[in-house]
């Protein structure tokens, strides 16, 4: 259940950071459609509800692939893997931004989120997609 803190365990920072939002769900939902041919990079909890949202996928260490689709998710903040602006500049694909997710411990740095103002409006290799006040998503190219 989206938002529910009784879900995890309220011990540790980790289980009730960043926590899923019934408006995030939607807008996730929505996006779920969208979604072809093309890797993408999205934090753990929202890249883990997309995952249900997909038949015949195969895990990944870092997130799953869709031989069907030929969609590949990675999760940020799974097993150390910090999604930091140096980062962004090199990716190639989709990003899955969801701002909530910068409260989620080792997911992304603090500054993805300025970077991702400024390379909007410096250059023609990264593309807003979708933008909802809860969820967008980018294109570098």
């Amino acid at each position: 259940m989206p938002g529910n803190p009784y879900i995890a365990n309220p011990y540790s920072q980790w289980s009730v950071s960043g926590l899923l939002t019934y408006r995030e769900v939607k807008i996730l939902n929505d996006i779920s459609t969208l979604i072809c041919c093309n890797n993408y990079l999205a934090d753990w909890r929202s890249g883990a509800y997309l995952f249900y949202k997909y038949l015949w996928v195969q895990p990944q260490s870092t997130g799953f692939h869709s031989p069907v689709t030929q969609v590949t998710i990675e999760f940020a903040g799974s097993f150390g893997y910090c999604i930091m602006p140096e980062y962004l500049a090199k990716y190639r694909g989709m990003l899955i931004f969801r701002k909530s997710a910068l409260e989620m411990p080792e997911a992304f740095s603090p500054d993805v989120e300025p970077f991702l103002r400024d390379v909007i409006s410096s250059t023609s290799k990264v593309s807003l997609l979708y933008d909802a006040s809860a969820v967008k998503v980018y294109y570098f190219h």
